[in-house]
């Protein structure tokens, strides 16, 4: 048998259809690149969630660079906070598709922390697990960090001590930072702190006041 290989009309067809691949690929990669990325300021997230969630108080930290609007700052992913009325917190990482509508990333259930009998977590380093004043979602700003980033001290005076596999994170946080206090999953380092400008996250340790 002869092959249609060499056959003039098949090579100029095939070049025709792959000509035709091609730019139908290119078309639906130009389409992606202008499609609008909605965009969110923090507030109107947290807005958003707890529509979500009635009754409940979430704590959004934006993640990643955000774009300067008029009169405000948005971001095109967040990541919440949200305490159910039974008790159980999560942390959902969404990202906004809409006005009111997001597509959700992740979503983690936050174990509490297991304290002993005088309320202190046993692998904590004599720290409580859940110390008096201390309330995650609240956001708290940076007033002084260790030049290896290995310490923080927060405006409401709590000191906390940074894992130190996070600390390549920290190093890189202004003071006057903007933190987000949240519960984290790592017993000897119990809480992680979001810095809302960085987007990027650290476990650490309160030390007290």
């Amino acid at each position: 048998m002869h092959s249609l290989a060499g056959v003039p009309w098949l090579q100029r067809r095939t070049a025709v259809v792959g000509s035709v691949l091609l730019l139908l690929a290119a078309a639906d990669i130009a389409a992606a690149a202008n499609r609008p990325q909605w965009v969110w300021p923090k507030s109107w997230a947290e807005s958003q969630v707890r529509k979500h969630f009635p009754g409940t108080t979430p704590l959004c930290a934006p993640v990643g660079p955000g774009t300067h609007e008029v009169g405000y700052n948005a971001y095109a992913e967040f990541a919440c906070a949200v305490t159910l009325s039974g008790g159980a917190d999560y942390v959902l990482v969404i990202r906004p598709r809409g006005k009111a509508a997001w597509t959700t990333l992740s979503i983690e259930k936050v174990a509490s922390l297991p304290t002993t009998r005088g309320g202190v977590h046993p692998a904590a380093g004599g720290v409580s697990g859940r110390p008096a004043g201390i309330h995650t979602g609240a956001t708290r700003q940076i007033v002084d960090r260790s030049l290896d980033g290995s310490f923080l001290t927060l405006r409401d005076g709590s000191k906390w001590l940074i894992s130190p596999v996070a600390q390549y994170e920290t190093v890189l946080w202004h003071v006057t930072d903007d933190v987000a206090v949240l519960k984290g999953t790592d017993p000897a380092y119990p809480y992680q702190l979001v810095d809302t400008r960085a987007g990027s996250s650290a476990s650490a340790r309160y030390l007290g006041r």
